[in-house]
């Protein structure tokens, strides 16, 4: 009999993360880290979008 695969949308790394420390193996296809500027007021931030393809 074959083992059951259960996939979930992964909406954060933290969530990646929390699967390998549970014993899980972790792989994607491609991993693209995109930096983004916002501005709110008088002040800029950059935060980055972490795209995976699995």
């Amino acid at each position: 009999m074959k083992e059951a695969t259960t996939h979930f949308s992964l909406n954060r790394v933290s969530d990646l993360v929390a699967l390998q420390h549970g014993g899980n193996s972790v792989r994607c296809n491609t991993l693209e880290i995109l930096p983004v500027n916002f501005v709110h007021r008088d002040n800029l931030f950059q935060v980055y979008i972490f795209l995976l393809s699995v």
